[in-house]
């Protein structure tokens, strides 16, 4: 394996030595890496970033060379970057997760764990660190924390709005309340969960998150067993009104 490894990054060097624009840097910078050559992988990274500034893999493995180094702010920055460029890629999700763990962020890496069971809902590392994480974040809030605050007329988007002596960002409210939502749904409380869906959407409007999150919990009620009978049905007429 040793061997193998050595013989990729000679191989890779060739070809950047040829083609300085070539996009071998990426793997190059992660074969480095994986040697433990950490200071070689981010010149090299950095500089191919240079001539392929939209390229995902580039912004990946920066990534993943500044956690090596400690550098979490960078590594952020360049995950960042790479989602805007590439929004729907669990790579640079699942290391932002992680980047939230390792500086016991446990909201942010929550968050970013969402994201990937939005991209990939049978995911089992996502899985399993959401209900580890809902156990700590948004499970063990207070319920006033997530009550809705609606804006003043006088108040824009832009601005808090003062609760019980409390400020807090409007788009901070509705976030804590997507999470509140995912705690109950994870805690097959379903019924809870699609009031809080239906209390979102009523104030913040429909949003590509929102109907993510109803599809998925209607086909959780619909394959659940426990709701039976007459009140499954009560329960699934009133969800399908609260959807359309």
């Amino acid at each position: 394996m040793e061997d193998l490894s050595l013989k990729a990054i000679e191989k890779y060097q060739l070809i950047l030595q040829k083609d300085p624009k070539s996009q071998i840097f990426a793997p190059l910078a992660e074969a480095y890496l994986k040697k433990g050559w950490v200071e070689e992988a981010f010149k090299t990274v950095t500089k191919g970033i240079e001539n392929h500034p939209q390229l995902t893999g580039g912004y990946l493995v920066l990534g993943k060379v500044n956690i090596a180094r400690q550098d979490f702010p960078s590594a952020e920055e360049a995950l960042r970057r790479a989602c805007q460029i590439s929004p729907e890629n669990i790579a640079a999700h699942r290391l932002l997760a992680q980047i939230g763990n390792l500086k016991k962020d446990y909201q942010s890496a929550l968050r970013y764990y969402k994201k990937v069971l939005f991209l990939s809902p049978e995911d089992s590392e996502a899985i399993k660190m959401t209900q580890k994480l809902e156990a700590i974040s948004a499970a063990d809030y207070p319920d006033e924390v997530f009550q809705l605050v609606r804006l003043n007329a006088s108040t824009s988007s832009g601005e808090a709005t003062e609760r019980q002596g409390t400020t807090a960002p409007y788009s901070s409210t509705k976030e804590r309340l997507l999470s509140l939502f995912d705690a109950f749904l994870i805690r097959q409380d379903l019924e809870r969960a699609q009031q809080t869906l239906a209390e979102i959407e009523e104030t913040f409007g429909k949003s590509r998150e929102t109907e993510k999150r109803s599809q998925y919990l209607f086909g959780k009620i619909t394959n659940s067993r426990l709701a039976k009978g007459e009140k499954r049905l009560k329960f699934l007429k009133s969800l399908r009104m609260s959807l359309t």
